[in-house]
């Protein structure tokens, strides 16, 4: 697609001057900059603004993208990409923050998320006590999330974390005995399972 033209006219004095103006063919992109440059200029992927109507969703390979509320649910439901919860810096990093404190006091176990080679999670099955923490922390280079299901059905509900940058962490604690699978919603492949006793 071309960019459009369009002519603008000023006054300047008694003379009319003509100016052509290129306007994006994306009307979307017209407020915020589109998802790729704004990552060209060093905005992480989930901190992507994108324009009112719009949603950001994470693609499989971490790249951002501005799409309409339905195209969003159709893509997310297809596995292709995972709607990114809206959030703006300030909030990412006070979370970020919190989710720190929280690890530093409790004595649970730790499952670092490897990336897409097996196995993803490690351990790849725990076994805790009802009523532990268990801690994710993603010792990968791109974005990954801890979301209870399996990529056949579907998230079931049980818990569920927000995009995991590289270094982020995730605590959880499960009070209900009983075995859960997860897995990662921008790459369903990687898979893992917990069993509380």
């Amino acid at each position: 697609m071309g960019n459009r033209h369009i002519l603008v006219f000023l006054a300047i004095g008694v003379s009319i001057v003509i100016i052509p103006v290129f306007a994006p063919s994306h009307p979307e992109y017209v407020g915020f900059d589109s998802p790729r440059k704004q990552i060209a200029q060093g905005i992480a992927p989930e901190e992507v603004i994108c324009n009112e109507g719009l949603e950001l969703i994470i693609k499989h390979n971490g790249s951002a993208a501005c799409v309409r509320l339905d195209t969003a649910v159709n893509l997310e439901e297809r596995g292709w990409g995972v709607m990114a919860p809206p959030c703006c810096k300030t909030m990412h990093q006070e979370q970020s923050q919190k989710i720190q404190e929280e690890t530093s006091q409790s004595d649970g176990k730790t499952i670092e998320i490897l990336g897409l080679e097996a196995p993803s999670y490690s351990p790849n099955t725990v076994t805790i006590k009802a009523g532990e923490t268990l801690t994710f922390d993603n010792v990968d280079a791109i974005l990954h999330t801890v979301t209870s299901g399996n990529r056949a059905t579907g998230p079931d509900r049980n818990f569920n974390s927000d995009i995991l940058s590289a270094g982020e962490k995730f605590t959880l604690t499960l009070d209900k005995q009983g075995t859960y699978q997860y897995y990662c919603r921008i790459h369903p492949n990687m898979v893992g399972t917990i069993i509380v006793s």
